[in-house]
């Protein structure tokens, strides 16, 4: 965007974060969810702070189709394929056993 503020106001980025109120905002940076910066006593949320938060927030619905073409390992097993583990899956439960290890 061309004319994009550097810091934005509690009411203009409750506008830009699907019409929330002023108040919503100001509990999103109580609560540390954002940011904010002070810029000669006054307060406000850096715009980059605000599309950080979005890219964070975003989340990606799985379809029924891509669930049934997935395969859990037990289903591997007994499917008939390789129950060889791949070597994500021994470096996974190499991180696994250290973590419990360390708990210990």
């Amino acid at each position: 965007m061309k004319n994009t503020p550097l810091i934005v106001t509690y009411a203009e980025a409750g506008k830009m974060l699907l019409n929330i109120s002023e108040r919503t905002v100001r509990r999103m940076v109580s609560n540390g969810d954002l940011p904010y910066v002070k810029v000669r006593g006054r307060v406000g949320i850096p715009y980059e702070a605000l599309l950080e938060y979005v890219k964070n927030q975003t989340q990606f619905v799985e379809s029924k189709q891509h669930r049934e073409q997935c395969l859990t390992a037990d289903q591997i097993l007994h499917s008939g394929r390789s129950s060889r583990p791949t070597t994500s899956a021994v470096r996974l439960e190499e991180v696994i056993q250290q973590a419990i290890s360390k708990k210990r």
